[in-house]
């Protein structure tokens, strides 16, 4: 079975928070994340794209 590779980019010049693409091995964006900024304990999400219509991963943070 071949490995799947992905690369993950963070846009850099982002007030309050940061933005992540996420790309294939052919280059196209296949999924987007935002995160607030000084937050220890948030859900991590990943979208389709930038509109943040399609949700594709959900990781929640735990509540200890």
């Amino acid at each position: 079975m071949p490995a799947t590779e992905y690369t993950i980019r963070r846009k850099v010049l982002t007030l309050f928070g940061a933005k992540f693409h996420i790309y294939n091995t052919a280059g196209a964006v296949i999924g987007f994340s935002q995160q607030k900024a000084f937050k220890l304990k948030e859900d991590i999400r990943v979208y389709s794209d930038e509109s943040m219509q399609n949700e594709r991963v959900a990781i929640e943070g735990r509540q200890d």
